[in-house]
């Protein structure tokens, strides 16, 4: 049966309701279908029900009434989502925690929350005990045997209750928690039920970790309708899991961050297929035409494609189905027109709407917000406001950057935060990806301005190649240099297998390694020092680019050389040859061996008659033709 067969429509009069309240509903009419399946766990509706009304019970036996928050540390499988289904039925706050995490980021989000009781399964109950602050309980999964009780809780929950706290590091690094009561979860569930018509036949994959508000519709939207969660948790599995696991496990409907698509379907064969896939959504990072072409290439001609902008403070934003009448750019894919009960203005920095065709902050207005960031009115004030024109609507600024095209879509144009300094001139990283990723041998990229030795700001792009493909780094900086000029060409090229990723899928910024000492895969093949002059110039060369190896033929810029450090070598070579090197000539010198010449001529024209045949006798066929005296 065809799932759209089946739908029924989320009415809005549910928005007035708590989650758990709707989710009883779900138990009582579909009891043993299936709810949540994992990789070690699976619940029927019934099943579901009756273990998060036991782990309410025991929630409430330790606390009592009232809402707070609960942190929860379970594995990306399905206790986790009884898990967080028990603590809305206890009218408590859920703050979900990413397994994966340090114990020390744990700690923070736990302390900043103020959770005085954690909650996990066997699995984790070592590293609870081991992370929970003082003052904060470690619920024993053992212990909850004594709650039997596996009918609700009677407490006071309303549709205005805070319901979830998931917290985002930002650019900065420190924990922020953006606080969703039930209202606000049930609208973005209302937006993925009706615009998806999601039905209980459907399967919908979830590859979202649960401590991010992108997964709050996800989860809840199929747990809603009848339908079935599937948590796949890609930081667990092998890279090559998730194709099988779509088709074995017959998925419907899945949300992928763009580069983890990207990887999936740029690893396909011919002759694979997702027969049962009807709806994918492309989330988390820009979307590239080239994205659209694969999917077209690789999934079925009636599977729907759709990409939108959604935020953890303004939940989704914009969307846009990816038919052939999409105004697909040249680069990017556009986020998409106006979704229910959601206004988009473009500001500027004085808070004034932007001309038409201009670029401004995404701004959002609208009464499906976030309630705000947990005790931190510092930031409120900074994102949230109220709307100047009275209501219960509020006003949120994300951040983003867009402009709206002639009919009304919306391309996205970045991060404000993402226009960073290098060396004067403000650089967009995601001009570079964007470049980098039109190359048919990655299928990965990001970029990012470092400064691993104090005082050298350096460009260094991370690329993922494609299979069976390793695009030189002479390759890729000519791309870049022709697209955008010799200023954006990065300093450093750094090969991964993966990128690193945050929990909802993105990429982890912050998690991408310093560049290693291992010379990069050059056009130009290595070519060993042939000269003790050759020698000496390539380990000074080494030593100031930070190589464990340096060839004679190497480009200098090739290796991650820039202006900057063209000092340091001149007055290297200088000290150790004791021949005077001016930076201005060594700067016309870009190989190893060009710059050996250069010093020999030096050598020779200062050495006396014995002298000067011992030079040139040690350097052999490597004896550069010297100008007559």
């Amino acid at each position: 049966m065809s799932p759209d067969l089946s739908f029924v429509e989320f009415p809005r009069r549910a928005l007035d309701e708590p989650i758990g309240t709707l989710f009883q509903l779900q138990a009582a009419r579909h009891p043993e279908r299936l709810a949540v399946k994992g990789r070690r766990h699976a619940f029927t509706y019934r099943e579901l029900d009756a273990a998060a009304n036991r782990l309410a019970h025991a929630i409430l036996a330790r606390r009592g009434p009232g809402p707070e928050p609960i942190a929860l540390l379970f594995p990306h499988d399905a206790p986790a989502v009884g898990a967080l289904l028990a603590t809305l039925k206890a009218g408590k706050i859920y703050v979900a925690l990413d397994s994966h995490l340090e114990a020390p980021k744990l700690r923070a989000i736990v302390e900043d929350a103020g959770a005085r009781l954690l909650v996990c399964e066997a699995a984790t109950l070592d590293r609870a005990r081991a992370m929970a602050p003082p003052g904060c309980e470690v619920l024993d999964p053992g212990a909850r045997a004594d709650a039997t009780a596996e009918r609700a809780p009677e407490v006071a929950v309303s549709s205005r209750s805070l319901a979830a706290i998931s917290y985002t590091s930002g650019s900065t690094g420190e924990p922020k928690g953006v606080v969703w009561d039930h209202r606000g979860i049930l609208h973005l569930v209302m937006l993925l039920v009706n615009g998806a018509r999601l039905a209980p036949e459907d399967r919908a994959g979830l590859l979202q970790s649960m401590a991010v508000a992108s997964s709050y519709r996800r989860v809840l939207g199929p747990l809603l309708t009848g339908a079935a969660v599937l948590p796949f948790d890609l930081r667990a599995e092998r890279s090559d899991a998730l194709g099988p696991w779509l088709i074995g496990e017959r998925i419907t409907m899945c949300a992928f961050a763009a580069s983890v698509f990207r990887h999936l379907a740029g690893g396909m064969s011919d002759t694979e297929t997702f027969p049962a896939l009807r709806r994918v959504w492309l989330q988390s990072e820009p979307v590239l035409r080239g994205d659209v072409e694969l999917f077209r290439k690789r999934f079925p001609a009636d599977c729907v494609l759709v990409t939108g902008l959604a935020t953890s403070e303004a939940g989704v934003v914009r969307e846009l189905i990816v038919d052939e009448a999409a105004p697909l750019g040249q680069d990017f894919v556009p986020i998409g027109y106006a979704v229910p009960d959601k206004e988009v203005t473009l500001l500027d920095d004085e808070g004034h709407p932007v001309g038409e065709g201009d670029v401004g902050e995404i701004v959002v207005r609208s009464e499906y917000l976030a309630r705000g960031y947990w005790r931190r009115p510092d930031l409120d004030r900074r994102v949230f406001s109220a709307d100047r024109s009275g209501g219960a609507a509020r006003v949120c600024r994300t951040g983003d950057l867009g402009r709206l095209l002639p009919d009304g879509c919306l391309l996205l144009l970045g991060r404000k935060d993402a226009r960073a300094k290098l060396r004067g001139r403000f650089v967009d990283t995601s001009e570079i990806e964007t470049t980098l990723l039109g190359h048919a041998g990655l299928r990965g990229a990001a970029v990012m301005i470092r400064e691993d030795q104090p005082g050298h700001q350096r460009l260094v792009a991370y690329v993922v190649p494609a299979a069976g493909a390793t695009p030189s780094v002479t390759e890729l900086r000519d791309l870049v240099q022709d697209t955008l000029g010799t200023q954006l060409v990065p300093a450093a090229i750094v090969y991964l297998a993966a990128l690193p990723r945050t929990p909802n899928g993105k990429i982890d910024r912050r998690a991408l390694p310093a560049p290693g000492r291992a010379r990069p895969p050059l056009a130009t093949p290595y070519e060993a020092p042939r000269t003790p002059v050759e020698e000496a110039v390539a380990r000074i060369w080494a030593e100031v680019l930070d190589l464990a190896a340096v060839g004679i033929g190497d480009d200098f810029l090739e290796l991650g050389g820039a202006s900057l450090l063209v000092g340091r070598i001149a007055a290297r070579v200088s000290q150790h040859f004791g021949v005077e090197m001016p930076v201005q000539e060594l700067m016309g010198l870009a190989r190893v061996k060009d710059i050996a010449v250069a010093v020999v001529e030096r050598l020779v024209r200062q050495a006396g008659p014995a002298q000067r045949r011992r030079i040139l006798s040690s350097l052999g066929d490597a004896s550069p033709e010297l100008p007559a005296d």
